[in-house]
C-alpha cells in the first residue's frame, strides 16, 4: 500500500546545547501581520442584528413555502413518486422533517408548537404559520392562558429571540391586512387576539426592546376597540378646520394622539421613542378630518370616508386622501359647494405630506404653519 505521509526527514549535526535552536529553525517561524484594532460593535447592536437576521430567515421560510409547486397528476401517482424519491435519498428524514410533512394531511397540535419554540425550530414555525396562523395568538391549553407567546417568553432569556420572531410576524400581519380581510367574520377576533399578545409584550417588558412593537400595539388596540375615539376625534377635528382659532387643529391632532397612546402604553420612554408614529398619526388625522369637511360640504351623501382602519398603517391615509381628491376633483376645486378655505387646506395638507418627511418637526410644523396662515380666509 503506498505511503500516503511521509515523515520529513531532518538532518541534525550538533551537540545537545543547540537542541533548543535547531528545533526553532524546524518549525519555521510565525510571521506576525500587524493591523488595526477594531473594537467589536456594542452587545445592544449585535442582539439586534442576529434578532433582525432570524426574522428575515423565517420571512424566508414562509416564501419558499408558498412558492413550492405542486405536481400534476393524481394523488396515487404523487405519493408513490414521493415514495421513491425518499427511497433514493442519501438519508433517511429527520423526526423533524417528518413531522414537518404531516402537516400537509392534518393540523398541527399543540405539543408540537410548543416544540418548536423549545427548540427555537424558525423552520417548524413557519409550517405552523402557514397551515394557522391563528394557533400563534390563541391558547393552546384547554383553562389555562398559555399562548405561544406567553410559552416564549417562559423558557427564559435564551429564547428572547423567539418571542420577538413571533411578534414581528404579529406586526407583518396586521401591515398587510387588506380591507376585504376586514370584512371577514373572524377579523375582529384575530383582533382581540392579537391585542392580547401585543398587551403581554409590552406587561412583560418585550416592548422596549423593540419600538415598532409599540406602534404595531397601538394599531392593532385602535383597530380593535377605538373606532370611537377615531370617530370622536375626526369630528373634532372637522370643526377646528373650520375655526379661525390658529394652531387648533394641529394642536387638537396631536395632543389627542399623544394622551390616547399614553393612556395604552402607560410608559413615557417608550412614548417619547415613537415621535415618527405620533407624526404620523397626526397628519392621518388631519386628513381624514379635511376629507370629512367635504363630505359635510357635499350636496348628496355619495362620498364615502376614508376607512377607519387604514389610520396610522403607513401611507394608506395619504393614498387614500389624494386619490379622493383626484376622483372628485371637479367637486372639490370647482363647484361652490367647497369654500376657498377648505380648498387651500386639502391644499396644504397634499403637499406639505407628499413623501412623508421621517421626523415629526419637518413633517407637521410645515403644515401648522400653513394652517395658521389660512385662519384668516
Amino acid at each position: 500500500m503506498e505511503q500516503l505521509y511521509q515523515k520529513p526527514q531532518l538532518a541534525y549535526h550538533g551537540s545537545k546545547d543547540n537542541t533548543l535552536a535547531w528545533l526553532s529553525a524546524a518549525r519555521g517561524r510565525v510571521q506576525s501581520d500587524a493591523g488595526p484594532i477594531h473594537e467589536l460593535p456594542p452587545n445592544r447592536w449585535i442582539v439586534t442584528e442576529a434578532e433582525r437576521l432570524a426574522l428575515e430567515a423565517f420571512t424566508q421560510a414562509l416564501r419558499r413555502k408558498r412558492l413550492v409547486p405542486k405536481r400534476p397528476g393524481n394523488s396515487k401517482d404523487t405519493n408513490n413518486s414521493e415514495s421513491s424519491e425518499a427511497d433514493d435519498g442519501p438519508a433517511a428524514q429527520s423526526p423533524t422533517s417528518i413531522s414537518r410533512n404531516l402537516f400537509m394531511s392534518r393540523k398541527p397540535e399543540a405539543h408540537q408548537v410548543f416544540r418548536a419554540i423549545e427548540d427555537q425550530d424558525l423552520g417548524m414555525l413557519a409550517e405552523i404559520a402557514e397551515h394557522d396562523f391563528a394557533m400563534l395568538l390563541r391558547p393552546l391549553s384547554s383553562g389555562t392562558n398559555q399562548t405561544p407567546l406567553n410559552h416564549a417568553l417562559d423558557c427564559g432569556a435564551g429564547h428572547r429571540g423567539v418571542a420577538l420572531l413571533l411578534l414581528g410576524m404579529f406586526s407583518r400581519y396586521v401591515n398587510h391586512l387588506s380591507d376585504m380581510d376586514f370584512q371577514q367574520p373572524q377579523a375582529r377576533e384575530t383582533l382581540r387576539l392579537l391585542r392580547v399578545n401585543f398587551a403581554l409584550a409590552m406587561n412583560r417588558g418585550v416592548m422596549q426592546a423593540d419600538n415598532t412593537l409599540a406602534a404595531s400595539f397601538l394599531q392593532v388596540y385602535i383597530m380593535s376597540k377605538g373606532q370611537q375615539w377615531l370617530t370622536d376625534m375626526v369630528a373634532q377635528i372637522s370643526i377646528a378646520l373650520r375655526s379661525t382659532t390658529p394652531g387648533e387643529p394641529v394642536a387638537l391632532a396631536g395632543h389627542g394622539f399623544r394622551r390616547y397612546a399614553g393612556k395604552m402604553l402607560k410608559q413615557d420612554e417608550i412614548i417619547a421613542a415613537l415621535e415618527d408614529y405620533l407624526g404620523n398619526a397626526t397628519a392621518d388625522l388631519l386628513m381624514m378630518a379635511a376629507w370629512d369637511c367635504v363630505r359635510q360640504g357635499a350636496p348628496d351623501d355619495t362620498l364615502t370616508p376614508i376607512p377607519p382602519h387604514y389610520f396610522a398603517r403607513d401611507e394608506r391615509v395619504f393614498n387614500a386622501f389624494t386619490e379622493k381628491l383626484d376622483t372628485h376633483r371637479e367637486l372639490v376645486f370647482e363647484s361652490k359647494c367647497i369654500g376657498r378655505r377648505l380648498r387651500s387646506q386639502l391644499t396644504v395638507l397634499r403637499e406639505c405630506l407628499d413623501g412623508r418627511a421621517t421626523t415629526y418637526r419637518n413633517k407637521i410644523m410645515p403644515v401648522d404653519r400653513e394652517l395658521n396662515r389660512l385662519c384668516g380666509m
